[in-house]
């Protein structure tokens, strides 16, 4: 409404607007949520609260007063063209140029510049990145990571594309796993319907082959009981459909004389 409306309107809208409906005998009411007075009385608080405010104040973002923070943190640059970042790799380095801001808040282009570093590939993954279909890789991801003392570092995370790999036929043999109680697993292998190896067994120890052997013993008290309670049923109703037909009347049987007049 603004803070020109006059208090009369303020009043009106507000007794429109909040209200509510109740079902009753009769149908469906509508009911003024809040007092005539209550809002009334609420509306000369705001007017008097406005009056007291400066007539210039400033106007503050939620990140001035609670800064975010992010645990895991994840910069693609897969779609970047070379504007935001350029590199070359060989087999022992990676030549890096990047434009990184010279400020916390940069606004314009003279906040931003190249800078160019050197990374040196670790000697155990350069074995892998000569199975590479390149060894140029793909645009990084720049990602961060929580050090024990609490500092926080920055890396780049560069992939590598690689050929795809076919499935191996399969050469007919089968692993067969047979579980058992004192036994946990009994374990062989097939080739063409055919025992090629010594079965393996895997045994369990004092205690716990007690474990396993008292929660089995629960298992089938369980379901002892639980047999018990489903024959209780059909005995009880076996018994009650027998004292119907006792308590059912037999019916009169007709003499096939008739009345006269």
């Amino acid at each position: 409404m603004g803070e020109t409306s006059s208090k009369a309107k303020l009043v009106a809208a507000v007794m429109k607007h909040c209200r509510e409906t109740i079902k009753t005998k009769k149908g469906k009411r509508t009911y003024a949520r809040y007092k005539k007075i209550m809002v009334e009385q609420t509306i000369t608080m705001i007017t008097k609260w406005l009056k007291q405010l400066p007539n210039i104040f400033e106007l503050f973002a939620y990140t001035d007063f609670v800064k975010p923070k992010i645990k895991r943190f994840a910069f693609p640059f897969g779609p970047d063209e070379g504007n935001a970042i350029q590199y070359f790799s060989n087999k022992e380095k990676v030549h890096i140029k990047m434009k990184l801001p010279t400020c916390t808040k940069p606004r314009s282009r003279k906040d931003w510049e190249w800078i160019e570093q050197e990374l040196t590939t670790p000697t155990k993954i350069r074995a892998k990145i000569e199975l590479a279909l390149s060894l140029q890789p793909k645009n990084p991801t720049l990602r961060n990571q929580k050090l024990k003392g609490g500092l926080t570092h920055f890396f780049l995370q560069f992939p590598w594309e690689y050929p795809k790999t076919r499935k191996k036929e399969e050469n007919g043999q089968v692993l067969a796993v047979d579980l058992g109680l004192k036994k946990v697993a009994t374990i062989v292998i097939f080739e063409n319907g055919k025992q090629i190896s010594h079965p393996i067994t895997i045994k369990l120890k004092g205690s716990q082959y007690r474990h396993v052997e008292r929660i089995y013993n629960q298992i089938v008290g369980i379901q002892k009981q639980l047999a018990k309670e489903k024959k209780g049923k059909q005995t009880k109703r076996s018994k009650n459909k027998r004292r119907g037909k006792k308590k059912a009347l037999p019916k009169e049987k007709s003499s096939g004389r008739g009345i006269s007049t």
